[in-house]
């Protein structure tokens, strides 16, 4: 298989810092090799934002706006494309790259990103990340994005989630989002307890995108960020869960998210994510 490698080395528009170093460390310890070594034909690109606004907002759509030709170069050339991304809101600019009408998502993380601006104590425009690609916010700057188009709530799995503020739940509660939280998932065994919500989306769907937040694995067990709680699932966990993802879908982008170094001193984190990384490669897609 073909894949490009598409670094993404922003953390709300600012380039290499915080998560936004995430990116380059997995290329300088080797994801390309990692992906060759499995059989895999690959190229790499880092998207290039000389000119992203001052505000970070604006900054982060402005990239996806970036990110979405690239991923469109990728995906038009019959090319898997895999996102380095510094942060969820990459998502925006994979799904638009796609272009797809009918896209579905299946996401790992241990947040539920579906804030709004209303909802959001902090304001932290990344925990917003789903709650905007589902067309429930942002809608304006959205559709900015060349391609961009709302991911069906109902077609859209969100697993391994431990970690809600009261207003999220309630607005995922209201929602059509298929969630599977942590301990449902890990109480039940990955393959039971994953396997309903994913065979509900993929019996409206076939075409998904697949988003890695990498603070869904057990902080214990791989360092990520700043963000990450207590518990999560470790890697063979989330290995597993990418092989039922392959098994059921056609999948057309994948991401791996949220990375930054300075919270993984002994680099069990990078390790991590360079296992889900060959996962990637190994559940495949189609043109």
């Amino acid at each position: 298989m073909d894949i490009r490698l598409i670094a993404c080395p922003y953390d709300l528009g600012h380039r290499d810092a915080g998560m936004g170093a995430g990116p380059k460390a997995f290329l300088e310890r080797s994801a390309e090799q990692v992906l060759r070594d499995a059989g895999h034909g690959v190229s790499v690109v880092t998207v290039e934002a000389p000119d992203a606004q001052s505000n970070e907002i604006g900054a982060a759509f402005e990239i996806n706006a970036l990110l979405a030709a690239e991923v469109r170069h990728a995906f038009g050339s019959g090319v898997f494309p895999i996102v380095l991304a510094g942060n969820c809101n990459h998502c925006l600019g994979a799904v638009s790259g796609v272009g797809l009408a009918e896209l579905g998502a299946v996401w790992f993380d241990a947040h539920g990103d579906f804030n709004s601006p209303d909802t959001s104590r902090s304001g932290f425009f990344d925990g917003m990340a789903l709650h905007v690609a589902t067309g429930n916010s942002w809608r304006a700057a959205a559709g900015t994005i060349p391609g961009f188009r709302p991911l069906s709530e109902r077609n859209v799995a969100l697993a391994g989630v431990r970690d809600l503020d009261e207003a999220e739940r309630a607005a995922l509660d209201a929602s059509s989002i298929v969630l599977v939280e942590e301990p449902a998932l890990l109480d039940a065994g990955i393959e039971a307890g994953l396997a309903p919500a994913l065979d509900a989306v993929s019996s409206r769907m076939r075409d998904i995108y697949v988003h890695v937040d990498l603070d869904v694995l057990d902080p214990a067990i791989a360092p990520i960020n700043g963000y990450q709680p207590p518990g999560g699932l470790d890697v063979s966990q989330l290995v597993a869960a990418l092989e039922m993802v392959g098994q059921r879908f056609q999948v057309r982008a994948a991401a791996l998210a949220s990375y930054d170094p300075a919270f993984d001193p002994d680099g069990k984190g990078l390790e991590a994510g360079l296992e889900v990384l060959k996962a990637f490669g190994d559940i495949g897609w189609g043109p």
